[in-house]
C-alpha cells in the first residue's frame, strides 16, 4: 500500500487558544491553510498509529496519513467504497471497521491490507465501534446500517464476537431489534467491558456490561438519551450524545454517577476529549464546547462553515487534531502564551 498526496481537498485550521484564560475566557485566532470541498465526504474516526502519524477515515473509504507537523497523505488501497466507522490500532495491525460489515486487517511490519468479508447477513449492519479484548477477540459494536447514516429503519442491535485470525464468521453475543449499540469501553482498572445501546422507543440508553471478555452481557445502568460515546474517567466513565434521535438539536454530556448537562442547540455531541479540568467536545453544529468539569460551565468556539466535527485526539502534548464533515481537519495548539501568526507558517501541505 503506497500513499499518494492528497490534494486540494483538505480543510486544515490551526486553533491558537491561550491555555491561561481556558478556565475563564479565551481568545482564538483561525487561520485556513488549504481550501476544502462542500461535498458529501465526512471523515468520522481518527487514531493514533505512533507518535507521529494518526489515520483518519470515513466516507466511501477514504483513508488519510496526518504526522504532527500537519502533512497530509491519502492512503490508497483497495476498499470498494465502503465507508469506515472505526479504526484501531493493535500491536503491528490496524483494524479498520467498515458501514457494510467489514473489515480491514493492515499489517504495519508488511504493509499488507487483507480485506475480511462475511456472510451476507452482515452486509447490513454498520460495525460502529471496535475493542480488542485481553483474550485477542475483537468486538464490534453496531445495528442496522442505515441508523448509522442518520436514516429510519428498526436498529436491530448487535455486540459480536471476531476472533483475530478471522477463522470463524461473527459470533452474536449480544442484539436488540429495538436498540442500536453505538460504543465499546474496556475500563483499564477491571475487566469489565461496557457498552452503550439505545432504545429507540424508550429514548434511554441501556449500559451493558461484561466482565468475561464479552462473552455474555447483563443490564449495568440506565441513562437518559442516545449516549454516542463512552471515556473512562478514573473510576466513573463519561458520555457524550444527544438528547434523542434529534440529533441535530440538544447534545449532552453526563457520567454513570446521574450528572447531566444538555447543551442547547449544538446537536450530537459525537466524541470528546478530557484536558485537565475540561472536556473539549466535537458538536454535530460545527463548533466546539469547553466543559468546565468543576463550575459545569459551558464555552462555545463556533466555525464559520456549521459543518458537523466527528473526532478528536490528542497528537502531542499542546496540540490536538479534530476530524469532520467535508474532510475537514483541524489543528487546536494550546499553548501557555500567545503564538504568533508566523509560528504556524510550517504548518504546509506537501504538493
Amino acid at each position: 500500500m503506497k500513499p499518494l498526496f492528497y490534494k486540494n481537498i483538505i480543510f486544515i485550521f490551526v486553533l491558537l487558544l491561550d491555555f491561561l484564560a481556558f478556565h475563564k475566557s479565551y481568545g482564538q485566532k483561525i487561520q485556513m491553510l488549504n481550501k476544502g470541498e462542500t461535498t458529501e465526504f465526512s471523515l468520522y474516526d481518527i487514531c493514533k498509529i505512533n507518535d507521529n502519524e494518526f489515520w483518519t477515515g470515513g466516507k466511501s473509504g477514504i483513508l488519510i496519513k496526518i504526522d504532527t507537523l500537519g502533512n497530509i497523505e491519502n492512503i490508497k488501497y483497495a476498499n470498494s467504497n465502503s465507508t469506515i466507522l472505526k479504526i484501531l490500532k493493535h500491536n503491528d495491525y490496524v483494524l479498520i471497521s467498515t458501514a457494510d460489515g467489514k473489515i480491514y486487517k493492515y499489517c504495519i511490519s508488511t504493509s499488507k491490507i487483507k480485506k475480511y468479508e462475511f456472510n451476507k447477513h452482515f452486509k447490513k449492519v454498520a460495525f460502529y465501534d471496535m475493542l480488542i479484548t485481553k483474550n485477542g477477540n475483537i468486538l464490534v459494536a453496531g445495528g442496522y446500517y442505515r441508523i448509522a447514516k442518520g436514516k429510519i429503519g428498526i436498529p436491530k442491535g448487535v455486540i459480536l464476537k471476531i476472533d483475530s485470525n478471522f477463522v470463524k464468521e461473527p459470533e452474536i453475543v449480544w442484539k436488540s431489534n429495538l436498540s442500536f449499540v453505538w460504543s465499546l469501553l474496556e475500563q483499564p482498572k477491571s475487566n469489565k467491558i461496557m457498552a452503550s445501546a439505545y432504545h429507540f422507543l424508550k429514548s434511554k440508553t441501556t449500559i451493558l456490561s461484561s466482565e468475561n471478555n464479552g462473552n455474555s452481557w447483563e443490564k449495568d445502568a440506565i441513562a437518559k438519551g442516545l449516549i454516542h460515546k463512552l471515556v473512562p474517567n478514573g473510576d466513573s466513565v463519561l458520555y457524550s450524545g444527544c438528547k434523542n434521535i434529534f440529533y441535530k438539536k440538544n447534545g449532552l454530556m453526563g457520567n454513570l454517577n446521574n450528572y447531566l448537562k444538555i447543551t442547547k442547540q449544538t446537536g450530537c455531541i459525537y466524541s470528546f476529549l478530557l484536558f485537565n479540568n475540561n472536556i473539549i467536545t466535537c458538536n454535530n453544529d460545527g463548533s466546539l464546547s469547553i466543559i468546565n468539569k468543576i463550575t459545569k460551565s459551558i464555552q462555545n468556539l463556533k466555525f464559520n462553515n456549521n459543518f458537523p466535527v466527528y473526532d478528536i485526539i490528542r497528537i502531542s502534548d499542546q496540540r490536538l487534531c479534530l476530524v469532520g464533515h467535508a474532510k475537514m481537519i483541524f489543528f487546536l495548539d494550546i499553548n501557555s502564551s500567545t503564538v504568533q501568526s508566523k509560528d504556524i507558517q510550517n504548518y504546509q501541505q506537501n504538493n
